[in-house]
């Protein structure tokens, strides 16, 4: 299976970001692009950009590799930031101090960027050997308190890919010698192009010449070819501060929750940030145009006539007459009757569409109810599912109740979610 990698995971150890797709109700997907810079300080940049830096390692990716950098944000069941510097439990298993620096990572990246982005999490499922492959010279104390450096740090040196000392500890493999993470190789960046195995890059100075086996030093970018300091973040990447009302951008990405990017003008270059249309009001224009639908807030859809309508009540007919119709709260629209049947509880079959959420199985949430936490969890891969609806439970949490599934990549073991070594 290719490992897809991402920001968090550049941050986490660099890599690539895997895809963009943004919706018109806040929440956004992205994938990488063509053209990215690459940068030393441990994150993904704009356009599938790979930064050399530290803070998380994540596996390679299919158009990058892994760097030692950092990581997101939504967790599951019990999920959330790292609290403050002496926060957190103690941890006794890499698995677990795995988990709580990328989890420290992602909670400090959303502060700075102003918005959760839950696929940072993901980076977790390459827990422990992310950080304690051979060639490592992490150990569980030492990832520990690394993790508190992330929980106030600056956050235009973390925009700007850049990350504490103790996040860029060198790997001992050399330029050349097989890797499968970044955290094992002395330059922190490990080329897979999706292989089970891969490459540890070289570094280089400010000033030289940079290439997809050359990379630069922490805070410098590959630009052009050369190693320059690092920029800041572009609406391109969708990784900057993102911006109120009125503020350019590209997707919604680039805008706070429950705004989206609004088409202005077809030839412009960039949108605008604006407040997601209420029912009665003409359904906005979405500056990606992929986004087929038009968008209008969470409380409704948009219709066939382009306004936006009342979501659904209990027992409606859903099928698409007029336009996308969604269901109200406590309901979802069923894909066989077309009607919108109550959301099922805990344990009950479900079947949904893929999400880049809580692991490689977590579906989006359609037909399970909400106030249970539950997800529509598959066993296996592919694009839609037929699944259970399950309560996700985060590593370090108790699992031994029913209707339950350890959240991002973790597993059951003796009663708690960990990160086995494999």
């Amino acid at each position: 299976m290719v490992r897809f990698i991402s920001r968090c995971e550049h941050l986490l150890l660099v890599a690539v970001v895997a895809w963009l797709s943004a919706c018109s109700h806040g929440g956004t997907k992205r994938a990488g692009q063509s053209g990215g810079a690459v940068s030393a300080g441990g994150a993904v940049s704009a356009g599938g950009a790979v930064s050399a830096g530290g803070a998380l390692s994540a596996g390679g990716s299919g158009t990058g590799g892994s760097f030692a950098g950092a990581g997101g944000a939504v967790g599951g069941r019990g999920a959330g930031g790292a609290g403050g510097k002496d926060a957190g439990p103690a941890y006794t298993s890499e698995g677990l101090a795995c988990w709580e620096y990328i989890k420290t990572y992602c909670k400090r990246r959303d502060e700075c960027r102003g918005v959760e982005d839950r696929r940072c999490l993901l980076s977790a499922r390459h827990c422990p050997m992310l950080y304690f492959s051979e060639g490592s010279l992490r150990t569980t104390e030492s990832l520990r308190d690394c993790a508190k450096s992330w929980a106030d740090f600056d956050c235009e040196k973390l925009l700007r890919s850049l990350f504490p000392p103790c996040a860029g500890l060198l790997g001992t493999r050399a330029g050349g010698e097989t890797c499968r993470f970044g955290s094992q190789c002395v330059s922190l960046a490990c080329r897979t192009d999706g292989n089970p195995d891969g490459t540890c890059t070289r570094t280089v100075l400010p000033g030289e010449a940079c290439s997809y086996m050359a990379t630069c030093q922490v805070g410098q970018a590959c630009v052009d070819s050369a190693c320059v300091p690092a920029p800041a973040p572009t609406l391109e990447s969708g990784y900057g501060p993102v911006g109120d009302v009125g503020a350019p951008c590209k997707s919604a990405a680039n805008c706070k929750p429950g705004q989206f990017c609004e088409l202005v003008d077809a030839a412009a270059a960039n949108g605008r940030c604006a407040v997601l249309p209420e029912v009665g009001v003409t359904c906005g224009k979405n500056f990606q145009t992929f986004l087929y639908t038009g968008a209008c807030d969470d409380a409704s859809y948009c219709g066939a006539r382009g306004i936006c309508n009342e979501l659904l009540p209990m027992g409606t007919d859903c099928s698409p007459a007029d336009g996308m119709r969604r269901c109200a709260a406590s309901s979802y629209c069923d894909w066989t009757s077309l009607k919108c049947e109550p959301v099922k509880p805990a344990g009950a079959r479900c079947y949904g569409s893929l999400d880049y959420g809580r692991n490689d199985f977590s579906r989006v949430v359609f037909e399970c109810d909400p106030s249970s936490g539950a997800d529509c969890y598959c066993s296996s891969e592919g694009t839609d599912c037929d699944g259970k609806c399950l309560i996700p439970v985060d590593p370090g949490e108790a699992c031994d109740f029913e209707w339950s599934y350890c959240s991002y990549g973790s597993k059951c073991v003796n009663g708690r979610c960990d990160y086995p070594r494999p």
